[in-house]
């Protein structure tokens, strides 16, 4: 009898402060992915990528969740929620606005080598790029290296394409996009990993 194959995810989770209200979610689905599952690399960004997953390996969910948001100082937003200069905290390198664009040179760059043709990448985020280019191409480039891209948004669905939300432009390279706002949908998608 076949042994059914354990996945390899790796996860790229948007913790900016577009997505500030559901910051705690999501970094909560972060932390059942790694917990459900045995090959997980788990990142964060804004604009720069950080790998978290000896965090979420290594302590329980509160603890993780509080780990990770202290060190992206993720204070709840006054007017920083625009990236003004004036209201930046000059010891924190990575501004307070979402730059998917930057984030996947950086991913890129950085940690493109965790990905192969057995890797799924799961991406949790809004996809509002603030207007910065988006860089869909390189979001290509990763699809090229891995099994397949799933974007889950924590927004409601009408909203995909209000504002600067760019999901428009992602989708052509994921191979699922679907809102993931509460713990049922979150529940269905990882039963459809694990089994």
């Amino acid at each position: 009898k076949r042994q059914k194959r354990k996945p390899k995810i790796v996860v790229l989770c948007d913790v900016s402060y577009s997505v500030w209200q559901v910051v705690p979610f999501m970094l909560n689905i972060l932390y059942s992915v790694q917990d459900c599952l045995t090959r997980v690399r788990s990142f964060v960004f804004i604009a720069q990528v950080t790998d978290v997953s000896e965090t979420m390996k290594n302590h329980d969910l509160i603890e993780a969740i509080d780990r990770v948001m202290a060190d992206f100082k993720l204070e709840s937003p006054h007017n920083a929620v625009y990236g003004d200069t004036k209201d930046r905290d000059p010891s924190d390198a990575d501004p307070e606005i979402s730059d998917y664009g930057a984030a996947f040179e950086h991913f890129s760059r950085s940690h493109a080598d965790v990905l192969d043709k057995k890797t799924t990448l799961i991406i949790l985020g809004d996809g509002r790029t603030n207007f910065l280019d988006p860089r869909p191409d390189l979001l290509e480039a990763l699809r090229e290296r891995c099994r397949r891209i799933v974007w889950l948004n924590p927004e409601a669905e009408a909203l995909w394409e209000d504002g600067d939300s760019r999901i428009s432009a992602y989708r052509p390279s994921c191979d699922e996009v679907r809102p993931c706002q509460n713990l049922n949908e979150l529940s269905d998608f990882i039963s459809g990993l694990i089994l």
